[in-house]
Parts: structure tokens; sequence; C-alpha cells
């Protein structure tokens, strides 16, 4: 077995989420950093390789602590894929987060609000209309995690299996309904504590990568999933995000 593939099994199983400064508003991101690292001091948060560096000096000094580590892509073809596969118009950072949270089969956990988030990828959100507490805030990032590892195989050999199809912007058009659709009913059923209202804090959102695309570049997508196979499709599973803002979506 590759040396890589051992530690990256690790990384899997002590990974509770990818966190994602969006380096919009330094103060309030440094105040999610703290929240997040007070309430998983024993499971791994992690964060892309170059994330730091182009953040301020104060994040950067937190995600430099526990339980912060950094993550990258077990091996060059992963990384060739993710660069390969960037959305049109989307930050490289971002995009490498989300990656990087498809793959490893975790929740991307957002350090700000939705607005963060290109409105194209965001397929099922759950508000609330209060800041959750502490332990509800807990339970429902793990049922991200768990949300993370019921979909990726599912959602992965959907891709692998659609095959030429996805060259044709209909099929790619479909594929994008059908995710779609599974997100809302699967969302339903698995967040309905959250079923609280609210239309303005949305805590808990559903991302599909592949609505980061138009149907126009369908040929140009599944030119990348034909070239790398396996690595790219890991890389566009469905993502659930969970909102961290102290005083708004959880209590501070």
């Amino acid at each position: 077995m590759n040396h890589w593939l051992l530690e990256f099994i690790v990384r899997v199983k002590n990974l509770r989420g990818v966190i994602y400064p969006p380096g919009q508003d330094p103060e309030a991101e440094l105040a999610a950093l703290k929240w997040v690292g007070s309430k998983f001091r024993y499971r791994d948060i992690g964060y892309s390789l170059h994330l730091a560096e182009s953040r301020s000096p104060a994040v950067a000094k937190r995600l430099a602590g526990s339980p912060y580590v950094p993550v990258d892509f077990p091996s060059p073809e992963f990384a060739r894929a993710c660069e390969r596969m960037l959305p049109p118009g989307l930050s490289a950072e971002l995009w490498t987060a989300m990656a990087l949270a498809s793959l490893h089969a975790c929740p991307l956990v957002l350090a700000g609000t939705e607005e963060a988030l290109p409105r194209e990828a965001v397929i099922f959100r759950v508000t609330v209309d209060r800041a959750l507490d502490a332990a509800s805030a807990k339970f429902h990032l793990r049922v991200c995690d768990y949300a993370a590892v019921d979909w990726f195989q599912e959602m992965t050999g959907q891709l692998l299996k659609a095959g030429a199809n996805l060259e044709r912007a209909e099929a790619m058009l479909q594929l994008l309904r059908e995710r779609r659709e599974f997100a809302l009913r699967d969302g339903e059923k698995r967040f309905w504590r959250l079923a609280e209202g609210g239309t303005e804090r949305a805590v808990v959102l559903t991302l599909d990568p592949l609505g980061l695309w138009g149907a126009d570049q369908a040929e140009a997508l599944f030119a990348a999933i034909r070239e790398f196979g396996a690595p790219a499709a890991a890389l566009l599973s469905l993502v659930p995000a969970f909102c961290v803002v102290p005083g708004f979506t959880v209590e501070g």
C-alpha cells in the first residue's frame, strides 16, 4: 500500500471538517476560528495548505494552533485534477477548500455567512430564527459530517457512470436537477430538528460543485473527469457547509 494512502486514511478518520475563512472580515473570522477551536479540541479541523499565507496575521496565527491542521491532496494526481477543474470566476482558495472537503468526505466549515459562497453552488439551505447553542451546533456539525460520508460514494459514482453523456448540455442539466432533488429530500429528513423557520440565518448549506460550471461548459468538465477519472470525481461530491458566526448562527 502506498505511504500516502496510509496517511490519507488516518487523516480522513480524524478530520471533522475543512475550515474556510473568506478573508473579508478578519475580526469576525478570528472569532469564528476561536469558537470552533474551543468546541473541537480533540478532533482535527483542516485548512488548505496555502490558505494562511493570504489571511491576516491574527487569523494565520490561530490556524497554526490546535485543532487546526494543514491538509493537502494525497498525491499529485488529485492536485492536478483540482487545478484543471477550477471553475470560471471562482477563487482558487475557495475551490480548493471545497475540493478538499469533498475528497475527505467532511463538511466545509465556513467562518462567515453564506454570502461568501457562490449562489450557483448552493442547492439546499437550512435557516434558523435564533443562534444555535453550543450543544446543538456541535450536534449538527456531526450530522453534516455523517452526510458527507453518506453522499460521497453515490455522488462520485454517479459522475463516473454518467460517462460521455456529460458532454451534452442537456445531460449535464439533468444531472444537476437530480443532485438538487436528492439534496432536498435528504436535507429535509436529515436536518428536521432545525426546521424552526427564519430566513436570514442560514446555518447549514448543501453545495454542489457541478453548479459552478454552466451547461455550456459541460464538455470541458467532462474532459477533466475523463482524463483524471476517480481523482476528479472525488472532488465533486455534494459538500455540506456549516456557517459559524458567533452571536448570529451560533451562540458566542
